[in-house]
């Protein structure tokens, strides 16, 4: 019997929020019956190899070394610009330093959503949970905002006192909150209730099927 009471990536929702039409519905299906594969996640060894590297407040040569040992070509040629891009954050800030960042949970109804900031970063001082964003096609400004709208909004009730961030690689940005809106958070609760009618109606198919 399948678990449709499961929680649901961060990254799942943000599509649901951005889809249209009959994409809206393949977000819900993608969110029930295909669970996350280590094996295509692209971007899998670059974080990873990033959480170790300022977790132990390793060197920025390491990553040189990283790519020569990629056996993959494809990943070889999209993360040079990327680690380009954590280099140029190595010049910006005299200290970095890591810190270990939580996990949240943001729920609304019946739906939970899971919100995993990768890093924990403390930039001259300053306190940052970090959401990484590795691929090339850009992020809408809705996306930006509500991104970070779910990690303050499930931060919200305790006092870490770090900003949620996102930190473009493609781009060289970290984007940051102009603020916390009342309206976008009941506007994605509504959104909440849409993709929870869509699931009712997938388990249904589902359920009269077998």
């Amino acid at each position: 019997m399948k678990n449709y009471n499961k929680k649901i990536p961060m990254s799942v929702f943000i599509n649901f929020l951005s889809s249209r039409g009959l994409d809206r519905r393949k977000c819900v299906q993608a969110s029930l019956f295909e669970p996350y594969s280590p094996l295509k996640d692209f971007y899998k060894p670059l974080r990873e190899k990033m959480i170790d590297v300022f977790r132990r407040d390793g060197d920025i040569s390491e990553y040189e070394d990283f790519l020569r040992n990629l056996s993959h070509d494809l990943k070889r040629e999209h993360y040079r610009p990327l680690i380009s891009s954590i280099r140029q954050l190595y010049k910006k800030y005299k200290r970095i330093e890591w810190f270990v960042p939580r996990s949240a949970i943001w729920s609304y109804d019946k739906l939970q959503v899971t919100v995993n900031p990768e890093l924990g970063l403390i930039l001259d001082g300053r306190f940052f949970l970090v959401k990484l964003y590795f691929k090339n096609k850009k992020l809408e400004k809705s996306e930006q905002e509500s991104i970070l709208a779910i990690m303050e909004d499930a931060f919200s009730s305790e006092d870490l006192g770090a900003e949620c961030v996102i930190w473009d690689l493609p781009r060289n940005k970290i984007i940051k909150s102009k603020g916390k809106s009342k309206d976008l958070i009941n506007y994605m609760r509504m959104e909440v209730e849409i993709f929870l009618r869509i699931k009712i109606e997938i388990q249904g198919e589902n359920s009269s099927d077998s």
